[in-house]
This record gives structure tokens, sequence and C-alpha cells, in this order.
């Protein structure tokens, strides 16, 4: 199937040119080194360069003592031991950077803790300057019945606490129908029930036959039941308590599988290669005792050296060769200048030569009319000059 392709224009050209000049990318040190991970996602698997390294806030010394560390632990004698030894060191790496990710994760957990409860607490705010209940459900339900949430509690408070002033103050002639109404709605509770109707009867009996003790401890008891309830509310929601601080250090995220399966592969291949180094060593030791295999370490190893020998000394040829044919080729340029030098000095001797002699001839004289020897010389002959002229043929 053709592909179909867009034919380009000159406009389109200058156009694409012109956009091209105003994105440039960054031009400053600073602004290079912002956006050259850009295309970064996580890093886990990243080889311990020092930019990048540097880039994301780690430090090469400790990369360095680790290796220390387990190079004099291990004491590797071949290079074979040097390698897992180096791997064993980047997979202690990896395994401080999926630390680190935990500890990320936990910080990350605590500051949404926090940031929820200063939400909660301006959502609480905003709520004690105004309730947001539907009036109308409010009249029939009342306040004991709305959803939880803090100005609920505080206005039911802020109600019972007026109630029982006016029981302290004996105010029983001030109608309190529309501050219960607040609170219990149409069905009200038993209590509520009760205090209702015993402000009630306050209202039409006398001041010396009403039961202020009993009709003051309802309201305190309410009082202090709601007060209870506000408290619960506020340490379970509202509080950040040392349960939840701490409970934002289980892991409960998908994200904290993957780090702890990444975890547990690194500790997996930690104690593979471990286990492989020290057979190796050990076979190397058994190796080292056995006089026919020391035989043949000797063997490869002088081997070896006759091989580097020989290699030293084609590289030696390979660059006397190189300096020969630099050193020929540096003569034969000098050569050519120098023939080059010797032919123009010879134009220019000669021209100054042949000025020096015209310049006497005319001194001399030369007759009017006649043409100079540069003129003579410089000239050429007209094609059958020296001929006859033919006659004109008649008509």
């Amino acid at each position: 199937m053709p592909i179909k392709t867009r034919e380009v224009t000159p406009r389109m050209v200058e156009a694409n040119r012109k956009n091209a000049q105003k994105s440039t990318g960054p031009r400053t040190p600073q602004g290079k080194q912002q956006v050259a991970y850009n295309a970064l996602q996580h890093g886990f698997y990243a080889k311990p360069s020092l930019p990048f390294m540097l880039a994301t806030g780690e430090d090469p010394k400790e990369l360095q003592q680790i290796l220390t560390g387990l190079v004099e632990s291990f004491h590797p004698f071949t290079p074979a031991q040097q390698t897992l030894v180096e791997d064993l060191a980047m997979l202690r790496w990896e395994k401080r950077r999926n630390q680190r990710a935990q500890a990320a994760a936990i910080s990350g957990e605590l500051n949404t803790l926090e940031i929820d409860t200063e939400e909660e607490e301006r959502q609480r705010d905003r709520a004690d300057s105004g309730m947001s209940f539907d009036r109308a459900e409010v009249e029939e339900k009342g306040l004991i019945h709305m959803p939880d949430c803090p100005g609920k509690f505080r206005q039911i408070l802020e109600t019972l606490q007026l109630l029982l002033d006016r029981v302290n103050r004996k105010e029983f002639y001030v109608d309190s129908s529309s501050a219960l109404l607040l609170l219990y709605g149409h069905q009200p509770s038993l209590r509520g029930n009760f205090l209702c109707t015993r402000f009630a009867e306050a209202r039409k009996q006398e001041p010396e036959e009403v039961d202020y003790l009993k009709l003051r401890m309802t309201v305190t008891d309410e009082l202090i039941e709601w007060n209870h309830k506000y408290q619960t509310y506020m340490r379970r929601y509202m509080e950040v308590t040392p349960a939840r601080r701490d409970l934002c250090f289980a892991p409960t995220q998908d994200v904290w599988k993957l780090m702890l399966r990444q975890e547990e592969s690194i500790d997996r291949q930690i104690e593979r290669k471990t286990r492989l180094l020290w057979a190796m060593q050990e076979e190397d030791r058994q190796r080292r005792e056995d006089p026919q295999w020391q035989e043949i370490v000797a063997q490869a190893a002088e081997t070896r050296k006759v091989q580097a020998r020989d290699q030293d000394a084609e590289l030696a040829k390979k660059v006397d060769d190189a300096v020969v044919k630099i050193v020929e080729e540096f003569n034969r340029i000098r050569e050519q200048s120098r023939q080059a030098a010797e032919k123009k000095g010879r134009l220019r001797r000669n021209r100054v030569q042949g000025q020096k002699g015209r310049g006497e001839r005319n001194g001399r004289g030369t007759p009017r009319g006649c043409p100079s020897e540069a003129q003579q010389e410089t000239s050429e002959p007209v094609a059958g000059a020296d001929q006859p002229a033919e006659a004109p043929e008649k008509a």
C-alpha cells in the first residue's frame, strides 16, 4: 500500500524555518542541566554515572565506600571475582535506592495526611461561619439527625449552652421552642421530648413551681453527651493522632507492592552472587594448591606475555611505519614548497630584467609610429597580412 506523503511547499518550508528559530531549547548551562533528565521515569536501574548521581541528589562517595568495603571483605584475586564484587556493590546501591523510595513513600503519606487535615480544618472553619444544611430538612429532622460535621456539633453545643444559661438564670418566661426545634425538629428523641415538655411546662408555671434541678441536670447531661461526641469526632477525623501517623508506615498502596518485590529480587540476587563468589574463591584456592593447575596457569601466563610482546612489537612497527610516512610526506611537501619558491624567484628576476631592458631601449629613442619591442612581442600577426590583396570581381 503506497504511503501518502504531503507535498511541502516553499511557504511551508519558510514557516517551519521561522518557527524553528523560536524553539531552540535551553541555551544556558543551568537550563540544559534542568532538561537533561526530562525523559527520566524512575531511575531505579540507571547506571551510577557521576552527572546522573549529582542530578538526583546521590553521593558518589557512598558507592565508592560500598565497593571499597566489599573489596576489603572478599579480597578478590581474579578479574572474575572483581566483577562479581562490583555487581554486589551495584546491587547494594540499588537496595539503598529502594530504601530511599520506601522512605519517600512514607513521607508522602505523612504529607498527604497533614494536607488532608488542614483541608478539613479549613472546611470546619467555613462550616462554623454558617450552616450549609437545608433549612426545611433541619426543621423536620433537627440538627441531631444531620450528617456529622464540625459545624453541626458546634451549633448543637452552642444551642444547649444557651438553654443551660436560661435555666441557670431561671428565665423560663423566654420562649425556647425555636432552639428546641433547631435541635430535635419534629421527631425528637426521648431526652429531647422530655426537654421540650419541661420547657413548655416551665413557661406556663410559676418560677417557684418549676423543678429547676431536674431540668438543669437534663440539659447538662445532654450538653456533656454531645461534647463527648464532638471530641470523639475530632479525634477520629480531624486530629493527627499517633495512630493515624503510624498507619502511614503500613504498605497499603500498589506502589509498595512493587517496591517490596524489587527489594526481594535484589536480596535474591545478592545472595546468589555472594554464593557464586564464595564458590569461585574456594575453587581458586583448590586450584592454587594443585601443582598441575599451577603449571597450566604458568603456561597460560607465559603465553599471554608472549602475545602481549608480539602485540607491542606489532604496535611499535605500525607506529614506526606511520612516523616514516609522516616524515616522507613532510619532506615531499617541503620540497614542493622549495621548488615553488625557486620558480617564483626566477619569474620575479626575469620580470625585473625585462623591465630594465625595455627602459634602456626606450631611452635611446624609438621612431614615432613604430611599435616598441614589448608591443611587437605581445602583438599577434594578423592572418593574411603578408599576402597581396585580391582585386574585386567585376559584376
